[in-house]
């Protein structure tokens, strides 16, 4: 076979879900204003990384998820991500973090690893309220990229996924 590794699979656009189950829970201790911004913010960047990444597919195309994503515990999630499962690669659990500390803005890490192939299968996105600030100039754009940062932190730039890494050499 002449192919590569990387040239046996078709590539594919990216699938990411979004669950916000836990992001709309928040509206009793969260400005609901907020939780809005913030998920118009991540539907924006979300549309970017569809656009921008591609990825080869697992032989599923149901993401079924089967434990808690750190704090999130699984009843707390979409029902269907844990029941049916949803055609999705990845899913991003975005919330607000009421006990953040004070200098942090946000955070973010993926919470499960495919056994697979080692992919993030899901992760979560946490906002500090304390700092996150929808009145102030530029805010979409500034948050766009926040949240742009925070979902490579979930897909690869985490040192916790570092054991992951695969040199096939």
């Amino acid at each position: 076979n002449d192919l590569r590794l990387l040239q046996q699979k078709p590539w594919e656009k990216i699938k990411i879900f979004i669950d916000y189950t836990y992001l709309d829970s928040q509206v009793n201790t969260v400005d609901k204003k907020m939780i809005d911004f913030a998920k118009k913010v991540t539907e924006q960047t979300v549309k970017m990384y569809t656009n921008l990444l591609k990825i080869q597919k697992s032989s599923s195309k149901i993401l079924k998820i089967e434990e808690d994503c750190g704090p999130i515990k699984l009843n707390q999630m979409n029902k269907d991500v844990y029941t049916n499962g949803i055609e999705a690669d990845i899913m991003i659990i975005p919330i607000f973090d009421t006990a953040a500390e004070a200098l942090t803005e946000a955070s973010a890490s993926a919470c499960m690893i495919s056994p697979n192939n080692y992919r993030p299968i899901a992760g979560l996105m946490q906002f500090n309220p304390k700092n996150f600030d929808i009145n102030m100039q530029n805010s979409f754009e500034y948050y766009t990229m926040l949240v742009l940062h925070e979902i490579n932190h979930i897909l690869a730039f985490n040192d916790s996924l570092f054991d992951y890494y695969i040199d096939p050499n």
